[in-house]
């Protein structure tokens, strides 16, 4: 246990640095009424790293131009979005690497929906 904290640690500490302020989106979707279904959004402050793919991985066919991977500590689903540069985001992969049953870090790809 004291290696997954130590690992989570050093890792929020290097996505701080090198990160970006993100927002977090989650929707939830309320019970089925007949005048229609109320969805909740909630935001919040994340810090993430977005990093850069190589020209390979976009030949495997697995990514789109213009997707971009993110790190974080902070946990993602593919049920979120994210905000930051004036652009929204849907996540459409997500990974996490877990050490002893803790999860330390997320790795996600993201993609622009267009909105803002």
């Amino acid at each position: 246990m004291a290696l997954s904290n130590t690992l989570k640690n050093v890792a929020t500490k290097l996505i701080k640095k090198f990160g970006r302020k993100m927002i977090l989106v989650s929707s939830t979707v309320g019970d089925y009424d007949p005048d229609g279904t109320t969805i909740t959004h909630s935001e919040s402050d994340i810090i993430g790293l977005v990093s850069n793919y190589a020209t390979k991985d976009y030949k495997e066919g697995l990514i789109a131009m213009g997707d971009a991977p993110i790190y974080t500590t902070t946990e993602i689903t593919k049920e979120h979005k994210l905000k930051f540069g004036n652009k929204s985001y849907v996540v459409t992969f997500v990974d996490s690497y877990p050490i002893n049953e803790s999860i330390v870090l997320y790795y996600a790809n993201i993609r622009t929906d267009g909105g803002v």
